[in-house]
């Protein structure tokens, strides 16, 4: 490698300036077959048609990996409100293009009845290049994240803020989970497209350390041996997006309704504001004994799960510490929204009815996976 090429990979490198705890949110969606509820190879169509309206005064509508699925992201936002303001205006842009050629777009972690081997890689040179290297697996990524963004002025907090957040993955995940259903089948799991196979070579979980010298020395490492080509090769539960002077956190499944989505970034800004104001505690590497462990748990069980707590060890349900976890982080809230969020987010614990247990209803009643997605279209 040149000096010059190692120059530009090191360019990534450099956090820009954001502020503190500010948000924004990506989410995936399917694109149905608005007769059958299908996912619907049609990335391309509906993203022209999206080009020849008006663009938005702020975020994005861009391709995913395959053609059944497209992203829509918010842009720099103070609070949950100005979230659902975006994501509102952006759902009903790429609605009406969907509609022009006669698809639908819904939440969810995945179709429940979809094949993965069946689908299309979306033509772009980015993914061509990643269908290249990973083969046929590659289409198994067909699955939808919502993926949360905090900001954080200060890059030497980057890391700690990163590793505190870590243990808050399990809440997360089973808050989100929406996708107990795989090529028509429900596989026991709220969340299943958490345990599906990646081909990925980067591990779930950022090396611990708590500077920003010692993260960059790992990641330069891996950029000058060629073994990610840039941060978006780093498939973290939780990774810095240093061009835009962001967390990302990367572990919710999409929801059924936006302004699901909208809650879930308010209560983690929340935290986040908890975490950086009250520095609660140091993270250390103890903390990931029993991450893997947890996250099973939430995946498996959703609101039902075990959690075992990293310093103490004390088992206790998952429920009953997210319900604790809302009261502590309520009394950062700001605004009318976050008290909002943090409301229908109990009602969800309290009633263990997160989106895995609405689809299994909706599936309960209907006993047809098409009604289930299409019903999941009309609430989005």
């Amino acid at each position: 490698m040149t000096e010059a090429a190692g120059l530009v990979r090191d360019s990534q490198l450099e956090f820009a300036q954001s502020t503190d705890l500010s948000v924004g949110v990506e989410l995936e969606l399917q694109i149905l077959d608005a007769r059958t509820g299908d996912l619907a190879q049609l990335a391309r169509q509906v993203l022209d048609s999206v080009d020849s309206a008006p663009a938005p005064a702020r975020g994005s509508i861009v391709p995913e990996v395959t053609a059944g699925m497209i992203e829509i992201s918010t842009g720099v936002c103070a609070d949950a409100a100005d979230v659902l303001a975006d994501l509102e205006v952006l759902r009903d842009r790429v609605s009406s293009a969907a509609a022009a050629h006669n698809a639908l777009v819904a939440g969810g972690g995945m179709h429940p009845c979809q094949h993965w081997s069946e689908h299309h890689v979306f033509d772009s040179q980015r993914y061509l290049a990643l269908y290249a290297t990973y083969g046929e697996v590659l289409k198994q990524t067909t699955v939808f994240w919502q993926h949360i963004h905090l900001g954080c002025a200060d890059v030497e907090r980057v890391p700690v803020l990163m590793h505190q957040l870590a243990r808050y993955v399990p809440h997360l995940i089973a808050l989100s989970a929406s996708s107990p259903f795989m090529e028509g089948h429900d596989t026991g799991f709220d969340s299943t497209r958490l345990n599906c196979p990646s081909p990925f070579p980067t591990a779930p979980c950022a090396p611990f350390t708590l500077s920003w010298g010692e993260s960059t020395h790992h990641l330069s490492q891996w950029l000058a041996c060629g073994i990610i080509e840039s941060i978006k090769d780093l498939h973290w539960d939780i990774r810095p997006k240093p061009e835009f002077g962001t967390l990302e956190i990367r572990v919710l499944d999409s929801p059924l309704s936006i302004q699901r989505g909208a809650y879930l970034a308010g209560f983690a800004q929340l935290l986040g504001a908890w975490l950086l104001t009250e520095r609660p505690f140091v993270p250390c590497s103890e903390d990931y004994v029993v991450y893997a462990y947890n996250k099973f748990q939430a995946s498996r069980f959703g609101l039902e799960a075990v959690y075992i707590d990293p310093m103490s060890r004390e088992r206790m349900r998952l429920s009953d510490h997210l319900l604790h976890l809302l009261e502590t982080v309520a009394r950062h809230a700001r605004a009318r929204t976050d008290e909002d969020a943090l409301t229908g987010l109990r009602e969800i614990v309290e009633s263990r009815r997160n989106d895995a247990a609405v689809l299994r209803g909706w599936y309960g009643e209907a006993k047809e996976f098409g009604a289930v997605s299409l019903k999941s279209a009309a609430i989005l």
